[in-house]
């Protein structure tokens, strides 16, 4: 089997094809986008973009507008294994934006997405 490239622009969701396993892999992102949820208010999920998609690194931010002197707050960008989804202990150069999607999924996005590996749907 040929290796694939991930795409610049791929979100989680593009890329359930690609993964080892893919309800577990999402799990444990979420599981890491809860910790940052309850740090920040919010919280979203980008996937980096150097691999073949098998169980890609992600970087875990908050959601929504910062500013360019969050970048140097080491406990605002995260950077987690895509295999054990432990912490990297990356610092300014690996966790800038050209290494990571531009696109990102928000914690209900990926809740969300769990739900439909389980074939579970929520009540309305």
């Amino acid at each position: 089997m040929p290796l694939t490239r991930l795409q610049p622009s791929d979100t989680l969701s593009d890329i359930l094809g690609t993964l080892k396993q893919p309800s577990e892999y999402v799990r444990g992102v979420l599981g890491n986008l809860m910790v940052c949820k309850k740090e920040h208010g919010s919280a979203c999920v980008r996937i980096g973009t150097t691999g073949g998609g098998i169980s890609p690194h992600y970087r875990i931010e908050p959601d929504g507008a910062f500013s360019r002197d969050d970048w140097l707050e080491e406990k605002f960008w995260q950077a987690y294994n895509g295999r054990n989804h432990k912490k990297l202990e990356w610092g300014f150069a690996e966790l800038r934006d050209q290494h990571w999607s531009p696109k990102s999924m928000n914690f209900d996005e990926v809740q969300d997405l769990l739900g439909k590996l389980r074939n579970y749907s929520r009540k309305p």
